[in-house]
This record gives structure tokens, sequence and C-alpha cells, in this order.
């Protein structure tokens, strides 16, 4: 028997979001190789660590270990910024009991821990990498340094005051566990980028890019002659990341063309202000719907339901050497995907082919492609049904079981 251990300080009690999508994305691919189970695990779940008590949420993929009431405590600012980078008191408290639990598994197992805390990675360094002996795997999916570039500033003046003064140790936090990453037994890189890394530090790697389900052929979607077009997106609503405001300002120029924007996800509240300001100002309230976050097991069917897809990221560190998951949804619901130059984006698709693709933070260019998908309507179900098929060739979980499962239980597993 083989045992996998995805442990991270994501919420993975909660079925939402990117880490959870990817996790369990590689828990089926694993289970499916047979004699393997896969736990999911996280810091703010410290209690009852127990096998029998693991709750199974898919054929030999399970939750093990229950939140404790402060996991769910919601923190103030003062202490997010201060108490958190460098506290290493939860994470020693949660090993006390991970320890008794490794120790019930039976057979091999292998730790892949998701890009956390430094204090967390720190602690799984010392105790269950060098004195417990495990084989632990690092799934890189940013670069921590480009996070901590583009954390939100506060505009209240103490808080813009207290985030000028932390800054410094949240960056030198980044900076270290960037370089604590590729200590470990090796790095699973989610783009060519952070795989050059890898390499630069002489870390064993593998890439592993985005992730979908198996994906089913379909008949190409339908998109009306004429009538509103409807534009959707998922995942958090940000500025600095995903480039909302530059999607705003491209979509301000459409006058003529109707359209309804559907944003499904929640952002921080100085991106939401800015937001819905421009909105005010631009008189577009009514073009834009703020749909708030869905269950994943919807997102699906949303997708489907558009008629483009947008991923308007600006190029950035965090967004060059990351490579955005929901692309892959995007692509397998086989609705065209406009989206910027950046990342691994154009390794894989092609403009006008696959995807519709434009230089980032270039609003002229994006207007310029917007308007062009008004105008050619009839070329869009093509664009999408293409992007399906690079979607079903690269980012399907079985194209990866075999890799993914001789990298992490190889020869040198302890």
């Amino acid at each position: 028997m083989r045992n996998l251990i995805i442990l991270g300080n994501n919420h993975f009690e909660k079925p939402v979001g990117a880490p959870y999508d990817r996790a369990t994305k590689y828990a089926k691919a694993l289970v499916a190789q047979g004699d393997t189970r896969v736990f999911l695990a996280s810091i703010h779940m410290p209690l009852d660590l127990d096998l029998d008590k693991a709750r199974e949420i898919g054929p030999s993929i399970y939750i093990v270990g229950r939140p404790s009431k402060d996991s769910n405590r919601k923190k103030s600012f003062l202490e997010r910024t201060f108490l958190t980078t460098f506290n290493f008191r939860p994470a020693n408290f949660y090993m006390r009991n991970f320890k008794t639990f490794l120790e019930a598994l039976d057979g091999v197992t292998t730790i892949l821990i998701w890009p956390s805390l430094f204090a967390v990675n720190l602690v799984i360094y010392r105790k269950v990498f060098k004195k417990w002996g495990y084989r632990v795997i690092v799934e890189a999916n940013e670069i921590q340094m480009g996070i901590a570039l583009n954390r939100p500033i506060p505009t209240e003046p103490v808080k813009l005051a207290l985030f000028c003064l932390s800054f410094p140790l949240i960056f030198l936090e980044a900076f270290l566990n960037d370089f604590i990453n590729y200590r470990f037994d090796g790095v699973i890189a989610i783009s060519t980028r952070i795989e050059r890394v890898s390499k630069l530090m002489r870390n064993p790697s593998i890439r592993v890019p985005i992730l979908s389900d198996d994906i089913a052929d379909e008949p190409p979607i339908t998109v009306p002659e004429d009538g509103p077009l409807e534009l959707g997106f998922t995942g958090t609503i940000g500025i600095k990341k995903e480039g909302m405001l530059n999607l705003f300002k491209a979509l301000s120029r459409l006058k003529k063309y109707p359209y309804r924007l559907n944003l499904y996800g929640e952002g921080d509240r100085k991106s939401m202000a800015i937001l819905t300001a421009f909105l005010k100002q631009h008189d577009m309230q009514n073009r834009v719907i703020f749909h708030g976050t869905v269950p994943m097991d919807e997102v699906a069917g949303i997708l489907k339901r558009q008629h483009l897809l947008l991923l308007p990221r600006p190029s950035n560190i965090q967004t060059d050497y990351g490579f955005s998951t929901k692309l892959a949804g995007y692509l397998a619901s086989g609705v065209p995907v406009l989206m910027t130059d950046i990342s691994d984006n154009a390794c894989y698709l092609a403009d006008d082919d696959s995807a519709l693709i434009v230089q980032p933070d270039n609003i002229g260019q994006l207007y310029e492609k917007l308007e062009w998908c008004f105008e050619h309507r009839d070329r869009l179900p093509q664009i999408g049904e293409r992007g399906r098929k690079v979607a079903q060739k690269n980012f399907t979980c079985s194209n990866y079981q075999k890799a993914l499962s001789d990298f992490l239980f190889d020869s040198r597993s302890k």
C-alpha cells in the first residue's frame, strides 16, 4: 500500500478554491494507478488526526483532521500582518499528533506539501523531512516572492503604516520560503519557468501543468447571431493578479455592443471598492453581475452557459511563473477563452485558432479582440472546440497518472 499525504496551510475541509481542486485531481490520478490512498491534511485541522476518523470524499481519498476553534477564528489585521509570518506554534502543535498518524499507516508514505507559510514549511523540513526521514515533495505553483509583491496595499492610514512596517518581513518570509521549497526531495512544477528554477537549484522536478478531469466530446456551443453575449469569469476578483480593472476599462469602450459580464467569486475589499466605483462612473452596473462564490460542482455547468470566458491577467512575477488552474476548466467547457499571453498559455494555445490571445496590460488590444468577438460570433464555437481538444490532449489527469506516481513513490521513497 502506498500513501500520499497532501499537507498545507489550506482549508481542505472546504471543497472550494484552486488548491482543493488541484489536490483532488492529483488524488484521482494516483488512486487510478491502484494500491494508493490519498489523505488531504491541513495545519488548520490539528484535531482528530486519527486514521479511523478520516472522512472518505472519494474512492481511497480522505480528509483527515478537524479544525480547532482557533483555526476558524477571524484574525485581526495586526495579527495577520505581524504575528502569523514566523509563528511556529500551530505547526509544532500539529506535528504532535501528525507523527502518530504517520506511524499508523502501512506501506510507503510520501508527503506532498502545498505552498504554505514559511513557519509551516520549516517545521516540516526539520521534523518530517530531516528528523523522521519521510520523502517530501513540494507542489510549486507560484513564486512566493511574487505573491508578496502582489499583496493588496491598504488605503486606511493606520493599516497602510503597519503594512509599510511589515512588508520587509513579509518579503523576507517569501524569499526564505522560495529557498526552502527547493531543499526537499523534489518539486512538482506547474510551469516551465518554475521547472527552470528547480533545475537551477539542482532539485529533482517534474512538470505537471494545469489539470482537468477527463473531457468528453460534446457538440460545439451555440452562440446567438445577435443579442447580448454572455461573458464569464470565475475565481478571485482581483486587480493585481487577475487584471479585472484592465478588463473593465476595455469593456467600457464597447458602447454599441450588448453583453453581460458574469463574475463568480469574491474579491478583497480594496479591489471591490475600486471596481464598483469604476462601474458606477461609466454606468456599467447593469452590465456586470457579481454572483458571489459558487460550489465547485456547479462551476462546470456555469461555464457552459457562457459564450466567452475571460482570463485577463497582467504580467508580473506571480502570474508569469504561475499557470492559472482555472484555464483547464475553461477550455474543457468548449467555450472560447480570451486570455493574455503570460506564463505557458501560448505554449499550448494559438491565437484565433484554439484561443483568443492578447498581450498583457494592453487595454487597446483587449478592446479590439473583444470587438472582434462581437463582429465574428460565428467563429467562436470552432475556437472553443479546438481549445477543448488542446485540453483533452494536454491537461487531463489521466495523462499524468504514471509520471506522478513514479515521481512521488520512486526508489528513494523512505
